[in-house]
């Protein structure tokens, strides 16, 4: 065909679709390059990440995540505990540290050090209400705390399950060949994951009742915070105590069942702008589902 014998409409209509093509091919190669940025980018990062954990652990060093609340607000459920290697004649009283029960070696507890003798050293959590029953020796000892991290414990856990589902969810949605159609998969699939696993972990609201005592005909149960977010613990329809993360409250019940039993609910506390926060945290999937949706829009 002559484009010198048509008109400039007909002209213009012969070399749209080649147009169209050449802008479909340098967005693809252009996307392509970005994802080949990003991933190495995340790689570089994991390797450094990784070299400078087993440079860390070759040196003596070591973490661990707390899993139970003794140590309360000092070293929250869900912390990352950082230790450095310390010799017994390095620690004093008051020092958190990390060790090996005599009496049950397979397991790492992190408390305070109460007491320095001959004998060795007596440790004891926080909110525990006696020291522990052992008395530690050099070899018990792993570590010094060097850091405590509230709440990158949760993370750590929860790293292995959100990468492997985030990774196979944009490998399903990569088979789509419809970029918006693309998008909305993986809007609906990421934060399926997230929640997920929030499920799973429960590191934003959670409560563990340490004790119940009876006085007076009355019943106090001891209470700590084991998410990372502010909580109301109430009795239905009684009592009400807030507490933090990692936080104690004692919490006086007076109502019960035929069986004896007492309810409780727990439920989170913020303030007013932290429920402005959560909003707009849940919002952010419907902003981005509209500013796709205007986007196929321009596109058809």
């Amino acid at each position: 065909m002559d484009l010198h014998r048509l008109s400039t409409a007909q002209a213009e209509a012969v070399r749209a679709p080649g147009r169209r093509a050449l802008r479909t091919t340098v967005r693809t190669r252009r996307r392509r390059s970005r994802t080949v940025v990003v991933c190495g980018a995340l790689a570089a990062l994991l390797l450094v990440a990784v070299l400078a954990a087993v440079g860390f652990r070759l040196a003596g060093g070591s973490w661990f995540i707390v899993q139970t609340p003794s140590m309360g607000t000092a070293a929250p459920v869900g912390s990352l505990v950082v230790d450095v290697a310390a010799a017994p004649g390095d620690l004093q009283r008051g020092d958190l540290i990390s060790f090996r029960p005599p009496a049950s070696p397979d397991e790492v507890y992190t408390h305070r050090i109460r007491a320095i003798g001959p004998d060795g050293i007596r440790t004891r959590g926080d909110i525990n209400g006696a020291e522990d029953p052992w008395t530690l020796r050099g070899r018990d000892l792993i570590g010094r705390v060097a850091v405590v991290l509230p709440g990158v414990g949760w993370l750590v856990r929860s790293l292995p399950v959100l990468i492997g589902g985030l990774a196979l969810v944009w490998l399903l949605s990569g088979a789509v060949r419809t970029p918006h159609r693309r998008f909305a998969l993986r809007l609906i699939g990421v934060p399926l994951v997230v929640s997920a696993v929030l499920l799973w972990l429960k590191p934003f609201v959670n409560t563990a009742v340490l004790l119940t005592d009876s006085q007076h005909g009355r019943t106090m149960a001891r209470i700590v915070s084991t998410g990372l977010l502010p909580v109301e613990v109430s009795e239905q329809g009684g009592a009400r105590i807030r507490l933090s993360s990692g936080q104690v409250g004692d919490l006086w019940l007076a109502r019960s069942d035929q069986q004896g039993h007492f309810w409780m609910s727990s439920a989170l506390a913020l303030p007013a702008w932290g429920w402005v926060a959560v909003g707009l945290l849940c919002a952010v999937p419907a902003a981005l589902a509209v500013i796709n949706g205007r986007r196929r829009g321009r596109h058809r």
